[in-house]
């Protein structure tokens, strides 16, 4: 029976230390590579609700047929909602950003909008594009505008 000498230990710790940290690096750099805020496609989202009502509760073809629209027009509902939710969330942080400009010398507000753009930019390379070509902000919500 061979005995491990603490050299040998030290190496495979060391070893087992080494790959541990490789792995725990490229899954944490492919995990923060993909986008966190991806709109499901809405059909699917639709099928999905679908089926789960159609499978729970055993509606008929009839059934089926009538609370497709029915999903539809909440989706609908939802995407309004969110949309005006962003409206109001964007205002508010313009209307803060212009109370932070309203305080500061002409010399700081040319640093602070300069701080605000590079923030947006890196902002809208964090989002990137998704996989439809659009943005993650969801289906018709607009892009944040850049301050000037």
């Amino acid at each position: 029976m061979n005995r491990i000498t603490p050299r040998q230990l030290i190496a495979y710790l060391m070893a087992i230390f080494v790959f541990s940290t490789a792995a725990g690096a490229i899954g944490g750099y492919s995990l923060g590579k993909r986008s966190v805020a991806r709109w499901p496609d809405r059909s699917k989202m639709r099928e999905k609700i679908q089926a789960k009502i159609t499978a729970d509760l055993g509606l008929s073809s009839e059934q089926v047929a009538k609370l497709a629209p029915l999903i539809d027009r909440h989706m609908e509902e939802l995407n309004s909602l969110n949309q005006e939710h962003h409206r109001q969330i964007g205002a508010s942080m313009s209307r803060h950003r212009d109370r932070i400009a309203g305080i500061l010398t002409p010399e700081q507000r040319i640093v602070f909008e300069a701080k605000e753009r590079e923030r947006e930019q890196r902002r809208s390379r964090q989002r990137g594009p998704s996989t439809e070509g659009t943005t993650n902000q969801g289906p018709g919500n607009p892009q944040p505008q850049s301050r000037p």
